[in-house]
């Protein structure tokens, strides 16, 4: 007896949709470490290239680069955790030691508003519920500070098993990543020209996403922790840095976020204290964050973006914070990425929207 074409259909289609599904729930634990080995494979690709004008052969030529990679990302992590490390140590013993003091380092006995705010502060500071409200606050962070070593070494199985996962999809995607672009353009059911227009503008956002955002938020970082160090403004300048980095993938207010509380917190500690030393390190740190750390990056992104993506901020905004609470850091670069793919498709649909069914 012959098979309806419609019920053969859509028999396809549910037993399909049911193994997508399955499928989707098995991979899910690992979604983030597959998602950031393809971002960072995508990263190391142009690299990936040119060793194989050398290395003949493509499986050599991806283990190689993978090598590569781990050792780039590795050691730079190892030693930023080190100085984090020591710096939280070090707040932490430095706040605890400035409870057994004033704040400021004396009482202010001109009659201005400054001198009003410092008293204020030194008598709130001064009172015995709150001093030890506070004590017990940073005891408290402390104790759980230190315990979290513990934590981290009995999850190290885990970051184990994610760092195989992670090296194993970042060889494959460099070994067979173009035999993958080519399996999803043949899956695709429009027209060549359709398909052609979607994958560059694909490229053009991955470009403008990856490299764009990330290397000019990692110069950033690195540009205020050399500053953080340069005008001592804080006990802390890798912890404050990594944040700066952070901060800077933030549209608008971006790494002012961070360097302009820090300069003005450092001007009114310099009143507060008297020092006119500090007053302008707190005066230089501003200026070296308004036209160094912030002006960067009108310098950077130009050249490495060529004005190849045109997301609004609100959907980067949106995709960031987005991305962040759904897959973790990678989220930063996959959020907006899938906003700006979902633009893309609508302009590229606009443009051929009458040729696009093959």
């Amino acid at each position: 007896m012959p098979i309806d074409k419609d019920y053969a259909k859509i028999s396809f289609i549910v037993f399909f949709l049911i193994i997508v599904v399955l499928s989707l729930v098995i991979v899910w634990p690992f979604v983030t470490i597959i998602l950031a080995g393809f971002v960072i494979s995508y990263i190391f690709f142009p690299i990936y290239n040119k060793m194989r004008q050398y290395v003949k052969s493509e499986t050599l030529a991806a283990i190689l680069i993978s090598i590569l990679v781990v050792a780039i990302f590795t050691l730079p992590v190892m030693l930023t955790i080190n100085a984090l490390y020591k710096d939280m140590a070090k707040v932490l013993i430095i706040s605890k030691q400035k409870l057994s003091t004033t704040f400021f380092a004396t009482e202010c006995m001109e009659d201005t508003v400054a001198c009003d705010v410092t008293n204020y502060i030194n008598s709130v500071i001064e009172d015995p519920k709150v001093k030890d409200a506070i004590y017990a606050s940073l005891s408290k962070f402390t104790f759980s500070f230190m315990n979290s070593l513990p934590g981290l070494i009995a999850s190290i199985p885990k970051l184990i098993l994610n760092l195989f996962i992670l090296i194993f999809v970042m060889f494959y995607f460099f070994k067979d990543g173009r035999k993958i672009e080519k399996e999803i353009r043949e899956l695709l059911p429009f027209k060549q020209s359709f398909i052609d227009k979607l994958v560059k503008r694909t490229k053009d956002i991955l470009h403008a996403t990856v490299y764009g955002a990330i290397i000019v938020a990692i110069v950033q970082g690195i540009l205020g922790t050399i500053g953080f160090i340069i005008f001592h403004s804080t006990e802390s300048p890798y912890l404050w840095g990594a944040l700066l980095a952070f901060a800077a993938l933030i549209p608008i207010v971006g790494s002012a976020l961070v360097w302009l509380p820090i300069g003005v917190i450092q001007i009114i500690t310099g009143i507060a204290m008297n020092e006119t030393v500090v007053i302008w390190k707190g005066v230089g740190l501003l200026l070296y964050g308004t036209f160094l750390i912030s002006t960067i990056d009108n310098l950077i992104k130009p050249k490495i973006i060529g004005r190849r993506s045109d997301l609004h901020p609100v959907l980067v905004l949106l995709g960031i914070l987005g991305g962040l609470m759904v897959l973790g850091f990678i989220g930063i670069i996959i959020g907006p990425l899938i906003l700006a793919l979902l633009m893309s498709f609508i302009e590229v649909y606009k443009e051929v929207k009458h040729e696009i069914i093959a």
